[in-house]
């Protein structure tokens, strides 16, 4: 389910989507992603993975990995002072 712009959308998702965007959920990286999806669904398309999450209006950032992250706060900390 998806609640772009408060519209709320139901979309069927393929095995390995499902497992993509729960992984990217989660805080794993893409590629962790994309090998999870893999595992779940041996079809699995990241590029069309990405283009449902798009459409959806789902992803609203891509950021570089960051060590300084962990498993209770994937999200970077954007209130520290550069």
């Amino acid at each position: 389910m998806a609640r772009p712009a408060l519209d709320v959308e139901v979309w069927e998702l393929a095995a390995g989507e499902y497992e993509f965007l729960a992984a990217l959920s989660e805080g794993e990286t893409v590629a962790a992603a994309i090998q999870r999806a893999s595992a779940s669904e041996a079809e699995f398309n990241a590029a069309t993975a990405w283009v449902t999450l798009i459409h959806a209006n789902i992803v609203v950032a891509i950021e570089p990995a960051d060590a300084s992250r962990s498993a209770d706060r994937p999200w970077p900390d954007f209130r520290k002072a550069s």
